[in-house]
């Protein structure tokens, strides 16, 4: 197979004219870096901030009920919250069918070896995220920025940071100065000063003067942890071309604003980062921050300027881009830390192995990255339920302040504009004053309204079956007519968290795996399900695959109940007919689990033992065997007793005059006597029970035969 040929040039091509030719051959240099960040950052931001900037302000505006600019001064303002109605109705059945058990993410193995780690790591990145994370606290504030803005952003860090907080203890003796030291191995000593007492201060070992000290040390140990970081929408951007955050995305920025002493901690260059300008503009982020904070829009645009270097507060950009920075014809992924925007500051360059971001959205739009969010659905039917909930109230206003037409010089106008119920207007004729009538709204407005309502319902899948059975219409519904609407009303949810947990929640427990097992060196000790377990996260395979268990609404984990209920009776009458190798332990043990998940408890471990963690007591023997091991212990313990006393009887022989040993010859002897007949004793119980047992079966099997 021949290919056509191409004409060569040396020319470069248009479309990579603009970036250079030092990007196109070689490795690139920390400036060439730093201009393509400010150039992706900058164009990102504008792309980003003119369509889904705007969307998110007017969404936060009817999250809040601000105003909506139209208001006319002497007519009725009111404004619904059709919105944030909407989200708070469905953050409850969202959360709960997410974390209602306890467990969001479950990992699994790739091969059979690898099944007790990825066990492992389900108990313990679990336990770590909702224990030691805050991440109930994590996820509910992603989820419900996602509804509100179309999109919520998580970042996964590990960072080692560094606390020099000095701290002094003064008067320390030589002996006490010398234990803080021992017992504090990472802390440095930063400060010394001896003191020598006077005569009325004596060292009660030496007679001289005591001898103490201050001392002031400080820790220069790392400390290490995970974190996980809710985004803000307008701090984070992405590259247009990208439609999903993964370790494919060729560019993922967050920008935050972060203190000197912050990045000091982290490790970086005082020198270098003391030389940078303060920043402390709050209206960036297309004037979204303004509205998230619209309650102090003064304090938004004057902030106190802290003459402290390390006080002072400068944006920083957390970059994670594919990149061929170093020339090798690949572009790996980097994550570069910088200061600035148009030509930003370098502080960190270095490879890493994935992208540390996890994003969410309610509604996914093929082929885009942001999806729709509650605002997109019910934002137009807010504004017009205002609009007609304005002009009922006008209407009512008009109603209950009538207007009048009155004749000039014939009426007195201050009893008129007095509204007190009883008062009397003096007029000169009966026709001097008459009232302006007030047209009614007709019948088909408040059937408008109605309908808006159904349309709100319809888009959302929020009605007034999701908080139970109305008791209108209770007697014209059955039961199961009953929970099939009750289903129907949450399908819209259910989907919603079904898109949420294949997207941004498995993304976000892929994270904390690989952060637990890339920088987890030392082993683990935590409590888990009620016992405590010690693992190693870096023998765990970083290859798992995540799933995130979505569970059911409130309503529907009834009925799961009662179907497990089911299976535990056909398992029990399985058991019963013997049919052991359909029905296991583990089959058993598993039905309990998924009833107590359903339930609602966090832990099984409190009602029920794993099969596999279970000591299972010996099967106890039959009597039969019961006197035959009885028979052989008395054997044995008459043999060792002859042995003892043939021993003794030499001994008194040969020391007659011993009345030590006789004693004892005496004490052993009864000894054995007590214990003949209390094994007699067991014996012939033992055989009582035999006899009887056999007496009772010949009895009943003569009982059947007569009865056949």
């Amino acid at each position: 197979m021949s290919f056509p040929a191409t004409a060569t040039t040396d020319a470069t091509p248009s479309y990579l004219a603009d970036y250079g030719a030092a990007t196109l051959d070689g490795p690139m240099t920390e400036g060439q870096l730093s201009t393509l960040i400010g150039q992706l950052i900058s164009q990102n931001d504008d792309s980003l901030g003119a369509t889904s900037g705007g969307v998110r302000r007017d969404a936060i505006r009817s999250y809040h009920g601000l105003p909506y600019g139209n208001e006319i001064e002497g007519h009725s303002q009111v404004i619904l919250t059709d919105v944030l109605d909407t989200v708070e109705w469905i953050m409850p059945t969202l959360i709960d069918m997410l974390i209602g058990s306890g467990m969001l993410w479950k990992f699994g193995a790739q091969e059979p070896a690898d099944r007790a780690g990825a066990d492992q790591a389900t108990d313990i990145v679990n336990t770590y995220f909702f224990e030691y994370m805050d991440g109930e606290a994590t996820l509910i504030e992603m989820v419900k920025t996602a509804l509100i803005e179309r999109v919520g952003h998580v970042r996964t860090e590990f960072t080692e940071t560094v606390d020099p907080s000095p701290k002094t203890y003064r008067g320390l003796t030589e002996e006490e100065l010398g234990a803080l030291l021992t017992n504090n191995p990472d802390y440095e000593v930063v400060a010394l000063e001896e003191h020598v007492g006077g005569e009325t201060v004596v060292d009660i070992q030496t007679g001289g003067p005591l001898r103490t000290a201050d001392i002031t040390i400080a820790n220069t140990a790392k400390r290490a942890r995970i974190a996980t970081i809710p985004i803000p929408p307008e701090e984070f951007s992405i590259s247009l071309q990208d439609t999903r955050c993964n370790d494919e995305t060729m560019f993922a920025n967050h920008r935050s604003q972060m203190t000197i002493s912050e990045l000091v901690r982290r490790g970086y260059d005082y020198e270098v980062l003391k030389r940078l300008p303060e920043e402390d503009d709050l209206r960036w982020g297309g004037g979204t921050r303004i509205y998230r904070h619209w309650e102090y829009p003064a304090r938004l645009g004057s902030q106190v300027h802290r003459p402290d270097v390390a006080s002072r507060k400068v944006w920083v950009n957390h970059s994670f881009m594919r990149v061929d920075y170093d020339g090798d014809g690949f572009s790996e992924m980097r994550m570069v830390v910088s200061v600035g925007t148009s030509t930003p500051v370098v502080l960190g360059n270095e490879v890493v192995n994935w992208n540390p971001f996890a994003s969410i959205t309610p509604i996914p739009v093929p082929h885009r990255f942001e999806g729709l969010g509650v605002h997109d659905l019910v934002g137009d039917i807010q504004l017009m339920r205002s609009m007609f909930a304005r002009n009922l109230m006008d209407n009512m206003y008009q109603a209950n302040n009538v207007r009048f037409l009155g004749l000039e010089g014939q009426y007195d106008v201050d009893a008129l504009l007095d509204s007190t119920p009883g008062g009397v207007v003096n007029v000169d004729s009966l026709d001097a004053v008459t009232p302006l009538p007030v047209p009614p709204l007709p019948p088909h407005a408040f059937d408008m309204l109605g309908f808006l309502k159904q349309e709100q319902q319809s888009r959302t899948g929020v009605s007034d079956w999701m908080s139970g059975p109305q008791p209108s219409s209770l007697k014209h519904q059955t039961s199961g007519g009953i929970s099939q609407m009750q289903t129907a009303s949450s399908a819209k949810i259910r989907m919603i968290a079904r898109v949420m947990a294949g997207s941004g929640l498995k993304q976000l427990g892929k994270n904390i795996l690989r952060a637990m097992t890339e920088n987890f060196s030392k082993k683990l000790t935590m409590e888990v399900k009620g016992r405590w377990l010690t693992v190693d996260p870096s023998s765990w395979p970083q290859d798992m695959h995540c799933e995130v268990e979505v569970g059911l609404g409130a309503g529907e984990s009834q009925e799961r109940v009662a179907n497990l209920m089911l299976v535990a009776e056909w398992q029990d009458k399985m058991v019963s007919k013997g049919l052991t190798n359909i029905v296991s332990q583990r089959n058993v043990y598993e039905t309990a689990k998924a009833a107590c998940e359903a339930m609602g408890f966090k832990s099984e471990g409190r009602f029920f033992t794993d099969p596999l963690d279970a000591q299972w007591p010996q099967p106890e023997p039959a009597l039969a065997d019961k006197v035959k091991v009885m028979e052989s212990q008395r054997r044995k313990e008459e043999d060792l007793m002859d042995n003892q006393r043939g021993q003794l009887g030499m001994l008194v022989e040969a020391e007659s005059n011993d009345q030590l040993a006789r004693f004892r010859w005496a004490e052993l002897e009864q000894k054995r006597k007590l214990e003949e007949e209390r094994l007699v004793v067991q014996r012939e119980t033992a055989e009582a029970q035999i006899e009887a047992q056999i007496r009772t079966a010949m009895i009943q099997q003569a009982n059947q035969g007569r009865a056949a």
